[in-house]
């Protein structure tokens, strides 16, 4: 299981991060916390796709 989490707000939907600032629209990196997992578990946040780089 991976420290963090790439996720951004559904769309029209204002999330606060854990110390109470908006998150960005287009997303940023989080803690794989329960905090987040249950804004992703309830459609708050979208996980972004992390691009695999050329091996």
């Amino acid at each position: 299981m991976s420290n963090t989490l790439k996720v951004r707000p559904k769309t029209g939907v204002h999330v606060r991060k854990e110390d109470g600032t908006l998150m960005p629209s287009e997303g940023c990196d989080v803690p794989n916390n329960t905090y987040y997992r249950r804004r992703l578990r309830d459609g708050d946040l979208v996980a972004i796709e992390q691009k695999k780089g050329k091996s």
